[in-house]
């Protein structure tokens, strides 16, 4: 398994001049991504797959689990199906701090992943919905001017 590209490029329909117009756009990705310490699962958040080394000494240092990035002893990256494994190996000595350190943490953002342990719990099977239901564009865009006139 790989890890997935940061952005990737999606169809999508804009208007403009007053009718809808094919096209294409990047976007970001975002994964969950999992840091663990000597196996143990410190926190689970939404992630760009890029630059995942330099995120996972940054998280470390800035939570003082470590004082310096040489007291991360290992450092692996494992792609899996439910998202990405930042699997860091500490110390003996740096492992008791974390322990002693680990907490609920709370995001400052509503991802919905906070308290989340497992990249297991981070995306669980959900039920397919089969629809038929279309809303073509002009219909689309009244319901949006509709939506603008009550916002003012």
């Amino acid at each position: 398994m790989t890890v997935p590209p940061p952005a990737t490029s999606v169809h999508r329909t804009a208007w403009r001049h007053g009718r809808a117009e094919a096209g294409e756009r990047t976007i970001p990705e975002e994964v969950p991504v999992a840091l663990t310490y000597n196996r143990v699962t410190f926190a689970v958040m939404l992630a760009s797959p890029s630059d995942l080394e330099d995120f996972a000494v940054g998280f470390s240092l800035a939570q003082g689990i470590v004082r310096r990035a040489a007291e991360i002893d290992e450092l692996t990256i494992v792609p899996t199906g439910q998202g990405i494994e930042l699997r860091m190996w500490l110390s003996p000595e740096r492992d008791a701090t974390m322990a002693a350190r680990r907490r609920y943490m709370a995001g400052p953002t509503g991802c919905g992943l906070c308290g989340i342990e497992s990249l297991a719990e981070a995306l669980p099977d959900l039920p397919h919905v089969a629809s038929t239901a279309s809303l073509p564009p002009r219909r689309s865009r009244r319901r949006w001017h509709r939506c603008r006139r009550h916002r003012r």
